[in-house]
């Protein structure tokens, strides 16, 4: 195996296991994942709004849990919703931002692997 395979290794073992983690703090609270999105994975692209909050969550910086962000009133509109859209699903803690709750830093931690992956598979394919 290869450096290369070997850090796509690393990064789809550590959402694996971030995903084993979101799941077992998902269903106490009555979230069940679908089975058919686990195996086959969402049968829907990523929307504009989606992107955003993606966008948003890979803000955060996970290496330190007490540094939250904040979504000020004259930033993109997009952004703005995207942080309210982001604290009704229950992953920020106040609607401008605040901190990550449990299942948030589960997904920013999702979202910042795969963006790890994306962008290292790009600079591995000009190589």
């Amino acid at each position: 195996m290869g450096a290369t395979q070997g850090r796509l290794f690393d990064a789809l073992l550590q959402f694996l296991t971030v995903q084993r983690a979101a799941r077992a703090r998902m269903e106490p609270h009555g979230i069940k994942l679908n089975p058919a999105f686990i195996e086959r994975g969402p049968a829907m692209p990523f929307t504009p709004d989606l992107v955003n909050e993606l966008n948003t969550l890979v803000r955060f910086d996970l290496a330190n849990t007490q540094q939250g962000i904040k979504i000020h009133k004259i930033a993109d509109p997009a952004i703005i919703a995207a942080t309210l859209r982001l604290h009704g699903k229950g992953l920020v803690t106040q609607v401008d931002g605040g901190y990550l709750t449990g299942l948030g830093r589960d997904a920013a931690e999702h979202a910042q692997a795969v963006l790890t992956i994306l962008t290292s598979a790009a600079v591995t394919a000009r190589e």
